[in-house]
């Protein structure tokens, strides 16, 4: 998921049943489903608990859209890695700005890679028991 449809993304969007969530207005304004790890299930269930009555999964009071900015999930992401000493300075870009390994997106292409993993994996499974009967 992209950093400002996490900032966008409201409670109506996540479906903990289904184990989805709707991403709405997405890259090219195009809507999409996204699954949820089930581990992932009793953290979100506990995060709704402690905002209940918010229209938004991520509820900010500080902008008039009533939900967090990309630039300050991004800036709080880098005080995250700071703190578990995972800020590695990698290359600096064209404008002078230093960029870190692990990037906001790394969290996306790590879960779509992990989805992709898990479903070879399936596949193998579902060949080689299908190779027996």
């Amino acid at each position: 998921m992209r950093i400002s449809e996490a900032c966008k993304l409201q409670w109506a969007d996540i479906d903990l049943q289904e184990g989805r969530l709707k991403v709405v207005d997405g890259k090219c304004h195009k809507d999409g489903f996204i699954p949820i790890s089930p581990l992932a299930i009793p953290m979100l269930k506990k995060w709704r608990e402690m905002n209940p009555g918010e229209k938004y999964f991520l509820p900010s009071d500080r902008y008039k859209t009533g939900h967090y900015q990309s630039d300050s999930l991004f800036k709080d992401y880098c005080r995250a890695l700071k703190t578990a000493n995972l800020y590695i300075p990698s290359e600096i870009t064209a404008v002078g700005s230093q960029q870190h390994q692990y990037k906001y997106h790394t969290l996306r292409h790590s879960r779509c890679t992990h989805l992709l993993i898990v479903r070879e994996v399936n596949n193998r499974i579902y060949l080689a028991a299908k190779s027996f009967f």
